[in-house]
């Protein structure tokens, strides 16, 4: 009775038609249909369903059910065994300008003011000069100076040239990152994700920025910035502070996309972490160019912050975002505000700490420990990478050796792969 109910591989896969006599009180039997293999539920899931990940476990009969994690179709598995699979690694490429910075250091901006000021002794006669000096007093001196700029600096200070650097760096890093792993991810999804980050991301980094001053994330950016605070509380403020709050924007396009339970691949969410990271670095750039380096940096400091910069950006972020697709079973809809910022900060507690140790190393002006932290950033996404290629294959190899979904001329129904089947072939 049990073969009647359960059935074999070998009815499920399609046999040679047998000449049968019709009956003369049935009637005619159906012809015969052929087995149609339905992809399996990894792959469904892959695809990008709508499916909540509290769905029916991909690996069935597991211990601990992993829905987030799924096999790759077969066109993305063979890209990742090409070169194709590792063009991530050009990455490392945009640290160049900060490793010519930290072996190279040019004289400092106050040593180049005073420079200029003795070239320009009206102008030095007009303007006391001194660590007290006014912003706006400073600025005025500024526009003074042939140029309105420094000796060494690459641009005036009214100068529009800087969103020129954020076009052309906008169109790099999309076609880095549209290249950077094998997805489906548009170029369009990619600019849109940046464009998104760069604008109302920020507006809303602002945003809590301005409420944080009213509660401990105040005191986080008071010590950040403090000039006279040392190392020890820089750090603090730069990590609890600044990286907090940068990062948390940067994954707000993973996070909207995970609240709408859609599936997310852990190649997709890295692709869309790093478009948010680019938009957020390139506006950040856009920002400091007009407020601190017209009229004072030279050409050095441009292509540290629109390549270098923002690739460290692209880094931190496709590391929260893969964290973030594979701890996303954490970040339930029950818990409140406060337990549910709290435990994404857990979840991105990584990226946080790097970006929060580079600002603070950079504001000691020590460029070359900010190199090796913006290298140890490559590292850890490069690691994630590596582990989410190895848990896809393990799953991989769980999926094929689980029942599969097939439809037959029964109807649609799980069958056992051959090597698992309890009953014999039939002769």
């Amino acid at each position: 009775m049990l073969l009647l109910v359960v059935p074999t591989v070998m009815e499920v896969l399609p046999a040679e038609p047998v000449e049968a006599e019709p009956s003369p009180h049935l009637p005619p039997p159906l012809p015969a249909q052929p087995v149609q293999p339905v992809a399996p539920l990894a792959t469904l899931a892959y695809a990008g369903t709508t499916t909540p990940a509290t769905a029916e476990p991909l690996v069935h009969g597991a211990e601990h059910p992993l829905p987030v994690i799924a096999r790759a179709p077969e066109e993305i598995e063979r890209l990742e065994r090409s070169w194709r699979g590792n063009l991530f690694w050009l990455f490392l490429l945009a640290f160049i300008p900060l490793a010519w910075l930290a072996l190279f250091p040019g004289a400092s901006v106050e040593q180049r003011i005073r420079q200029t000021l003795q070239a320009n002794p009206t102008v030095a006669d007009k303007f006391d000069f001194n660590d007290e000096m006014p912003v706006e007093r400073f600025f005025e001196m500024l526009d003074a100076l042939p140029g309105a700029r420094i000796q060494g600096a690459l641009l005036g200070h009214h100068s529009v040239w800087h969103w020129l650097m954020a076009m052309v760096s906008t169109a790099l890093f999309c076609g880095l990152i549209r290249m950077a792993l094998p997805t489906s991810v548009t170029g369009k999804e990619i600019l849109l994700t940046g464009l998104f980050t760069g604008t109302l991301g920020v507006l809303l980094l602002l945003g809590a920025q301005l409420l944080g001053a009213f509660c401990c994330i105040g005191m986080f950016y008071l010590a950040a910035f403090d000039p006279d605070a040392p190392f020890g509380p820089s750090l603090i403020g730069f990590v609890f502070g600044i990286g907090f709050l940068e990062e948390t924007c940067k994954c707000l396009p993973i996070l909207f996309k995970l609240y709408r339970r859609q599936l997310v691949s852990w190649r997709e969410s890295a692709v869309i972490g790093m478009a948010s990271g680019a938009g957020f670095g390139i506006s950040e750039g856009v920002l400091y160019a007009t407020r601190h380096y017209n009229g004072l940096e030279g050409a050095d400091i441009y292509f540290v912050r629109f390549i270098s910069t923002v690739a460290l950006h692209v880094m931190l972020s496709a590391a929260c975002a893969i964290m973030v697709q594979r701890k996303q079973e954490h970040l339930t809809e029950e818990m409140d505000f406060i337990n549910w910022t709290l435990t994404l900060m857990a979840i991105i507690i990584m990226p946080i700490f790097m970006h929060g140790l580079y600002n603070a190393l950079a504001k000691q002006h020590l460029q070359p420990a900010s190199l090796a932290v913006s290298i140890g950033s490559f590292v850890w996404m490069w690691w994630l990478i590596k582990s989410s290629r190895g848990r896809e294959k393990t799953v991989a190899v769980a999926v094929a050796a689980s029942p599969q979904f097939v439809r037959t001329a029964k109807g649609t129904r799980f069958v056992a792969p051959p090597s698992s089947s309890p009953f014999p072939p039939r002769r």
